[in-house]
């Protein structure tokens, strides 16, 4: 199972930090490392508290904490500390954190788990959906009439500690702080009754301190990846002075790097996201303090290459307000923009849907895809393997029930815009559509729907798909008697449909709006999930889904299993990603042994189709050049078998081998993740490669080939798909 994200103590101000790693023997020999934290007299200490008995010994390596007991591969903690230092240059403050990664593999003794830290000098308050320690300060300089002025300073901080099982169920633990001794205590029932192994916490913070509509509204995408597996989170927050757009980026979904998009003169609001084949990173939103109209919201967009931030670029400069624009990539690279605005065609007092075009000879001339005398908001947009242009909104004026918002679709082909399509027409408010294409180009549209099933005075979520054969009847994602917002799609590799959104009337917490889950597989509707449970509002939720680019073979933003999301936890951007989440692998047939570099070290290698491929078997730098020795085309197919990797190392059958020259591996993307060598050594649950469900891995040394060991990480087998290929 991947590590997922930590509950996170940072530290507001600057630490002199001091970690000590011990082993404490009590009474059951209870392990319990500890770091301690000192500044100004004020100390916190963690530890980690079980039942379990034995004798252990610490093992400390590259930052991670492993368990072992009696030198045998007995693990049942898997532990992880980390501590970084995160520097913004707009904004320099030196922040230091701690964070905890906790993977518990079997229900402890007597459904019992217990964090303990210790905290003497501090207060505690719930502050967003976190907790604050803080000290309180007396400034005497700034008393009033004898009354004291009291600042409260904070030192730590503690994201909500939520704990999640296999199958998705989550509860977040209780929080006391009693007698300077900080007490987490997960939900008795909840261990009893779980699916192991339990990870706690599975989302990741990207930024504080953001507003609460930063990655408003969700027709927009908000997150992108490049190629190399960089993702790409786009928001907007205050410099102080306005709200601006700005983007974080992460190699893994835990550590976020952030930069500035935008510096207008006035607020900049709505920002939307796409990435390129050439790994460009294209950004729109709508702001103020432009152009010739500065005192007018008005469309801009900014282009990052490998550079940097190319100039801002005005996509309208008109004299009435344009707001939330879309952004889409198709195969070729051209940037495709939507939005809603006054000031068009006949209808110039009334909001209508636009859309423009940017190729590599600049931006075409803006299109109209609606002229109506009445309103039209929120378009959200997708792009099919033809490169055809699909755009959903909702609008009134349209249908038999023209006096009500309803959900309206075109398609933009190379002949141009088909005929509008109802995808509703209902006696009752539609709202906030989302799109995404499948893998036949199927359209499938998710949207908040009022007057549905058996709670017809409540928003639930909706769901419609369009074949070729037309429009399928509509079906309900929920039909509860409370409000459901927010609604997003997207799609995986096997055309598996991941609708999340957020809703009131779930969990522990149903007077909140928490983020919610429900797959729909070919069978049908899987249960719905609350991926949150805070007593403080989640919403607005932006999944990853892009039908292109494609590099190498591999689609970089359509997930080849599993979703992953950013939303606000109140004022703060979170990154989300399920257990499952998996990504096609990029494969190039090389067909020239050398290739130069790139002024960033990058090889531009010659390549030739990828359903054609095969793959590089040695990559050498020397003098500039990259020197590639290429796998003979010889080699074919000649074998097949199924491994399930279970807690007892298991290798290649013998018998397979003999003639084996490489060996193409792929984790079943319904198996748990596995870890090996090729070196002869034995791997662990802890050691090893890892390689997640859906993942391949390629083995190209006979050696390596006659040498791999895997074992599972978790409870569940893997099971590896091999193809052997050798000369005939």
């Amino acid at each position: 199972m991947e590590k997922l994200s930590p509950s996170a103590w940072r530290h507001t101000q600057n630490n002199n930090l001091r970690e000590k790693w011990e082993v404490i023997t009590g009474e059951k020999n209870r392990l319990e490392p500890k770091v301690e934290v000192r500044r100004r007299g004020v100390s916190a200490s963690f530890k980690f508290l079980d039942d379990d008995e034995g004798t252990f010994a610490l093992k400390e390596e590259e930052g991670k904490i492993k368990l072992i007991k009696s030198s045998k591969e007995v693990h049942l903690y898997d532990l992880g500390y980390r501590r970084y230092c995160e520097r913004n240059q707009l904004h320099p403050v030196e922040e230091w954190s701690f964070e905890q990664e906790v993977i518990l593999k079997k229900r402890p003794p007597n459904n019992i788990l217990t964090f303990s830290v210790e905290i003497r000098g501090l207060k505690c308050e719930r502050r967003g959906s976190g907790y604050a320690f803080y000290r309180e300060v007396e400034l005497p300089h700034l008393a009033l009439r004898n009354r004291k002025k009291v600042l409260k300073e904070d030192i730590l901080y503690l994201n909500p500690v939520i704990a999640k099982d296999r199958l998705g169920q989550a509860t977040e633990a209780e929080v006391e702080l009693k007698n300077g001794t900080l007490t987490i205590k997960i939900d008795k029932a909840f261990l009893e009754n779980a699916a192991y192994p339990i990870s706690i916490d599975p989302s990741y913070t990207i930024k504080t301190g953001a507003s609460e509509y930063s990655t408003a509204y969700t027709p927009q995408r908000n997150l992108a990846r490049t190629s190399d597996g960089t993702l790409w989170c786009v928001y907007s927050r205050s410099d102080g002075t306005y709200e601006q757009i700005y983007i974080s980026y992460s190699p893994d979904g835990e550590t976020w790097t952030e930069e500035q998009v935008s510096s207008g003169s006035g607020h900049q609001y709505y920002p939307s996201v796409a990435v390129d084949s050439q790994d460009n990173v294209h950004v729109v939103w709508t702001g103020k303090g432009w152009g010739s109209n500065p005192n007018y919201n008005n469309i801009q967009y900014r282009k990052r290459t490998s550079s940097g931030w190319q100039a801002q670029e005005a996509v309208t400069d008109k004299d009435s307000t344009q707001y939330n624009p879309a952004i889409a990539i198709d195969s070729q690279g051209n940037v495709h923009v939507v939005w809603y605005g006054g000031g068009w065609g006949s209808n110039p007092n009334y909001y209508n849907i636009q859309y423009r075009k940017r190729t590599s000879a600049g931006w075409q001339a803006q299109e109209a895809l609606t002229d109506k005398d009445d309103k039209q908001y929120d378009p959200a947009i997708a792009i099919d393997s033809q490169d055809n242009v699909h755009i959903v909104w909702e609008g009134g004026g349209w249908g038999s029930n023209p006096d009500y918002y309803n959900i309206q679709y075109r398609k933009r082909t190379s002949a141009g815009w088909q005929a509008q399509e109802a995808v509703t027409d209902k006696d009752d408010d539609q709202y906030y559509p989302s799109i995404a294409v499948d893998s036949q180009d199927n359209i499938h549209i998710v949207w908040e729907g009022w007057g549905w099933g058996t709670n017809t005075g409540n928003a639930n979520t909706q769901y419609r798909k369009r074949t070729s054969s037309g429009w399928q009847t509509q079906e309900a994602v929920t039909d509860v008697n409370y409000n459901q917002f927010d609604q997003t799609i997207a799609i995986d590799s096997q055309d598996n449909v991941h609708v999340i959104w957020t809703g009131k009337g779930w969990g522990s917490n149903p007077d909140y709006y928490n983020v919610q889950y429900r797959k729909r597989t070919p069978s049908g509707w899987q249960t719905q999930e609350g991926l949150t449970d805070a007593a403080i509002t989640q919403q607005y939720p932006s999944p990853i889904w892009a039908l292109h680019p494609t590099i190498s073979g591999a689609k970089t933003n359509r997930p080849k299993s599993g979703y992953a999301f950013v939303w606000m936890d109140g004022t703060t951007v979170k990154f989300y990603k399920s257990d499952d989440l998996s990504w096609d692998s990029k494969v190039v047939k090389v067909v020239s042994e050398t290739a130069l570099l790139d002024k960033n070290y990058r090889p531009s290698l010659i390549a030739e189709d990828a359903d054609k491929c095969g793959i590089v078997r040695r990559l050498k730098a020397r003098n500039g050049a990259l020197l590639v020795t290429p796998v003979s085309e010889e080699y074919v197919a000649y074998d097949k078998e199924v491994i399930t990797v279970g807690s007892t190392a298991v290798g290649f059958s013998p018998d397979k081998i003999k003639n084996c020259k490489v060996a193409y591996c792929t984790l079943d993307p319904d198996a748990g993740a596995i870890r090996y060598w090729v070196d002869g050594s034995t791997p662990t649950s802890t050691e090893g490669h890892y390689v997640d469900s859906g993942q391949s891995i390629t083995i190209t040394s006979p050696t390596e080939i006659s040498n791999f060991k895997a074992i599972r990480v978790g409870s569940t087998d893997g099971k590896l798909h091999v193809t052997y290929k050798g000369k005939v």
